[in-house]
């Protein structure tokens, strides 16, 4: 298991910036971590991505030195963290945590005995094939660099995300705001920006690291709301992308053509 540059950024109070990818491509993993991300989130909730597939992709980060992260199939899937961890995570995002429970409950899967019962196999391969470590000196190295990032995108987190994040061994709490702003309703920008600025001075109040998601660049917000784990998504930067390169095609005058 690597040393998690990540959270050793996030703990010197350095802002990181990631990309979260909802499809399978070691190439795209390689690319991203030239460009300059920080880190990327496999996400096999909103994706088809296997455990193979998820592997492949962890290898081609470390290959690059970016750190790889993956958020689990759905809400409570304690199993999943453990499979994603035992092929090289380096951390976890749970989806829907609504609760102190939830996120206490998600701790202990990610973390071995004493801090958690994910189950213990001290000769797989994040361990160097128990080559170098003990199990329980991987143990205590595992529970030390693997974070925990609590996804809050339901409104019953609102009234507790100062008690989730309380919770030990919580690193990160993801305030997931596009979710949450259906489920309010669709109350508005400007209602959903106070929403998010309670939710991260109490996430900050607990010594928690504040996420969330940024599409275009709104550094402004995450300075005001001292957001330091930004997560972008793939799919939808490429779209931009595209669309900025098609547009002077698009809109030429075809009888100009030459």
């Amino acid at each position: 298991m690597h040393k998690n540059k990540l959270k050793e950024k996030l703990l010197n109070g350095n802002r990181v910036i990631g990309c979260d990818l909802t499809f399978s491509s070691p190439f795209v993993a390689e690319l991203i971590a030239e460009v300059g991300f920080d880190f990327m989130i496999i996400n096999c909730e909103y994706s088809p991505v296997s455990d193979d597939q998820a592997e492949h992709m962890i290898r081609a980060a470390f290959a690059r030195d970016l750190i790889p992260l993956a958020a689990v199939r759905h809400e409570a899937d304690y199993y999943g963290c453990r499979r994603l961890l035992d092929r090289g995570a380096m951390g976890i995002v749970m989806p829907s945590v609504r609760s102190a429970e939830d996120a206490q409950r998600f701790v202990e899967a990610c973390k071995f005995v004493p801090d958690g019962n994910r189950d213990q196999c001290g000769w797989i391969q994040t361990n160097d094939f128990g080559l170098h470590r003990t199990p329980k000196e991987y143990s205590q190295f595992a529970n030390q660099e693997t974070l925990c990032i609590a996804l809050c995108e339901n409104k019953e987190s609102i009234d507790c995300i100062d008690q989730i994040a309380a919770v030990p061994g919580i690193d990160i709490v993801w305030i997931g705001a596009g979710n949450l702003s259906a489920e309010l309703g669709w109350p508005g920008q400007e209602t959903m920006d106070k929403i998010v600025s309670e939710m991260a001075t109490k996430i900050s109040n607990q010594g928690k690291i504040v996420g969330a998601a940024t599409r275009y660049g709104n550094i402004d917000q995450l300075d005001k709301d001292n957001i330091n784990f930004a997560v972008t998504i793939a799919h939808d930067q490429l779209k931009q992308a595209f669309l900025k390169y098609l547009e002077p095609f698009k809109t030429k005058d075809p009888s100009n053509n030459g």
